[in-house]
């Protein structure tokens, strides 16, 4: 069982619809919003990309996962960005990995070092981070009616999610 520590709000979400995101932003995706732990990706100029259990998103079309999240209904947290001088670095970075690793790579493991903020261990705490360094535009929310704020958890519940996904479960 997962020790919930306690729950991180982001102020001022705007309940959006897909079609009011400006997908040629500078957008960190917090997918499962709800879920322990999230999935993140970023995108810029309409591509995606994000680390997986099996594989990753390299440059994927933005509508093509706004249509999974409709579809799907998930919990999701689209946060655009003002740090725009990592943005070249996406796709060179990404190139650097293949998958996660339990207990090595994570999703966030790409993203912290493209913001520029590679001491960060999870989500929660880059949020902090980029909430300080008033890195933040606007957050929308979509499927959010009845979202209260991501579950503030321990590193150890991301590794043990990894494990799960690399083991099929």
């Amino acid at each position: 069982m997962v020790e919930l520590i306690s729950d991180y709000t982001l102020e001022n979400i705007i309940h959006s619809s897909l079609d009011d995101i400006n997908e040629q932003g500078f957008l960190l995706w917090i997918l499962h919003a709800d879920k322990i732990p999230p999935h993140i990706g970023i995108s810029f100029e309409g591509k995606f990309y994000s680390l997986k259990a099996n594989g990753k998103d390299h440059g994927v079309d933005v509508n093509s996962i706004k249509s999974i999240i409709e579809r799907k209904k998930i919990t999701t947290l689209i946060v655009e960005m003002r740090n725009e001088a990592m943005k070249s670095n996406i796709n060179s970075c990404f190139c650097q990995y293949e998958e996660t690793v339990p207990h090595e790579i994570t999703c966030l493991d790409p993203i912290k070092v493209i913001l520029g903020y590679p001491q960060t261990e999870k989500l929660t705490e880059l949020l902090k981070v980029l909430v300080a360094n008033n890195e933040i535009v606007t957050v929308h929310g979509i499927n959010t009616e009845k979202f209260e704020g991501i579950v503030d958890y321990d590193v150890k519940a991301i590794h043990t999610r990894l494990e799960k996904l690399e083991n099929g479960k």
